[in-house]
């Protein structure tokens, strides 16, 4: 009670709703304007997230955002299930969201716990485990909802935490960001229609082509493939500008009673936890104090964006000659601006700020770059800076092996081309800029020893939803046979079995589909769709029913293994949307491809 004296006699006062309207506006600001617009609370019970949910509801009563529509709100409880009281403590918060007249939605999560565990907090990895559980439960849950904002109550005392945390850990100026008013939803990479994996272009349903055919292919391969939506979940946080002192406040001088969680207060559970314990020690000097971590934190920010900024140019200096989706490659020609001219007059350690700096940039336009064909959700930091140090010196013009970062093969097509350019368009761009080199960018080969892709398809198993092989590519694939399937990577010994499938035209295609459109070792990082390695199936049966990505299937006429298939969702603007430049590019629907697989006898 003494804390709760403090805040009522003034050392921290209520926030008003025309701050949070502010503040909410400032944080989230929905691109579309529908007649209602639906906002997820995520709450947990706490004060933090109390206040939220009764801020958000003053909101919707006093209709102060009635510009962006009609606001209906619902609120998340996750029961983690991890201490016995748990379920009581989400049933007496929903029962608290229920007095604010928010609907809300208990979301139970489910531990795998071993016997000789009797509760997930005794878990090592709880933390972490607990908040991927969490946010994947959240984001479903508003995906299922049709909700695509989803608030959070990170205030201001958390980003002074983490920004200790990271500290702690060494980081520098990129790392000490902390947490943004507006970002994807965490820890949902692979859940298709949460994780927004790439700017939304394009509106595509695929609808599957069925061949009785022993052999099915065309001259050439699909003019591409539709591109994902890139729909998914957004987190914003308005309270990042107020303490918690604040928060505590409004809930105490509103009547809003709210729930503490115990484990929060051992500080040998988590690096967080300590960090809190320190800040609130009073023993830290005025330059680690919360107010100056949190200006820390936007300064930083802002020295980022100016950073990214000049990676954006860099981005949009590119050449791009050709992106074929259908095997996840591009062709370009980086921009002479990549490689840092001396500045005369400057002294030593000037000249190392400006190598320094002038990394981060190259790196963070990298980081832009690989994505389009790119297998992981975030590059890794080490691999774009040491290919950064690369480009920053000059170095990749007179590379004749090239180089890899964050997932992405770069290597000269003047030297490793196994064909020509594939347009008129590219034929210009190579002879608009002779001095600057075209470089070939797809995905880099597996590595022996690390988990190979794979997607496992059970007989009789009709899939509902899209799911991501290998960063790249949404399938969803339909299995009625009685065998179970796997969606897998392209292998070399897959080769003569495939060409084997048809008649000599056939194989003539098939040569000609693979040369023009997947050469060299790109060909063997493309999504097959086979019978598992477990299945037995007779010597004469193709083990592989199909190349997705390129339109070909195999099989014989019996029961039906279908399939849709998209590319991921990336940021086509720095192609500038040309059919010559894009061939994957398409504004109207596409056909996908399909097969009859083999009677399963």
């Amino acid at each position: 009670m003494q804390t709760c004296s403090k805040v009522l006699l003034g050392a921290a006062i209520p926030i008003t709703v025309p701050e949070f309207s502010a503040a909410l506006r400032n944080a989230w600001a929905p691109k579309h304007k529908p007649p209602v617009h639906h906002l997820g609370l995520a709450v947990s019970g706490g004060v933090d997230s109390m206040a939220l949910a009764y801020l958000c509801r003053q909101i919707q009563l006093q209709e102060e955002l009635k510009e962006n529509g009609k606001l209906e709100l619902h609120a998340f409880v996750v029961d983690h299930k991890a201490r016995r009281e748990s379920t009581t403590e989400a049933m007496l918060v929903s029962q608290r969201l229920e007095e604010l007249r928010i609907p809300s939605t208990i979301l139970t999560l489910k531990w795998n716990v071993p016997l000789q565990w009797t509760e997930p907090l005794e878990r090592s990895s709880f933390e972490s485990e607990a908040r991927r559980f969490r946010y994947m439960a959240l984001g479903r849950a508003c995906r299922d909802r049709n909700i695509d904002s989803l608030l959070v109550a990170h205030h201001a005392d958390d980003q002074a935490e983490t920004i200790l945390a990271r500290l702690a850990a060494g980081h520098r100026m990129i790392g000490l960001q902390g947490m943004r008013l507006t970002s994807g939803i965490p820890e949902c990479w692979g859940i298709h229609g949460v994780h927004r994996n790439g700017l939304c272009e394009t509106s595509t349903h695929v609808d599957p082509v069925v061949s009785e055919d022993v052999y099915h292919t065309t001259n050439t391969a699909p003019e591409g493939l539709p591109f994902d939506r890139g729909d998914g979940i957004t987190i914003h946080r308005p309270f990042l500008s107020f303490s918690k002192d604040r928060l505590k406040s409004t809930c105490l001088s509103a009547g809003v009673g709210w729930v503490e969680d115990k484990t929060n207060q051992d500080v040998t559970r988590t690096t967080r936890n300590a960090a809190r314990k320190l800040l609130y020690s009073a023993r830290l000097p005025s330059a680690l104090c919360t107010e100056s971590l949190r200006k820390l934190a936007v300064n930083a920010r802002a020295y980022v964006k100016d950073l990214e900024l000049v990676a954006e140019h860099f981005l949009h200096s590119c050449r791009f000659l050709t992106f074929d989706n259908r095997v996840g490659l591009a062709k370009l020609q980086l921009p002479q601006c990549i490689a840092l001219i001396a500045v005369p007059g400057l002294s030593a350690e000037e000249a190392k700020r400006l190598e320094e700096r002038h990394q981060c940039i190259v790196a963070l336009f990298l980081q832009r770059l690989v994505q389009f064909v790119s297998p992981y959700e975030t590059a890794q930091s080490k691999s774009l800076q040491i290919a950064a140090k690369v480009l920053s010196n000059g170095r990749h013009q007179s590379s004749s092996t090239g180089f890899t970062a964050g997932g992405v093969r770069f290597q000269r097509s003047d030297l490793h081309a196994p064909t020509a350019p594939s347009s008129a368009k590219e034929h210009e761009l190579e002879n608009h800029c002779p001095e600057s080199h075209v470089w070939t960018l797809t995905r880099e080969p597996y590595h022996s020893g690390t988990p190979l892709p794979t997607l496992l398809v059970p007989p009789g198993y009709t899939e509902r939803e899209f799911r991501l092989w290998d960063g790249r590519f949404w399938l969803q694939v339909s299995n009625m046979t009685d065998r179970q399937l796997c969606v897998r990577h392209f292998r070399r010994s897959d080769m003569k079995p495939c060409l084997n499938a048809g008649a000599k035209e056939a194989r003539r295609e098939l040569r000609e589909v693979l040369r023009k459109h997947a050469p060299g070792d790109v060909r063997w990082t493309l999504p097959v769709i086979a019978y598992d390695d477990t299945v037995e199936v007779p010597e004469e049966v193709p083990r592989v029913l199909g190349l997705p990505s390129l339109g070909i299937a195999f099989g014989v006429s019996g029961e039906p293994v279908t399939w849709q298939i998209r590319y991921k969702a990336v940021d086509l603007r720095p192609l500038g949307r040309s059919p010559e430049m894009v061939q994957g590019y398409r504004d109207s629907p596409m056909v996908g491809a399909g097969c009859l697989g083999p009677t399963a006898s």
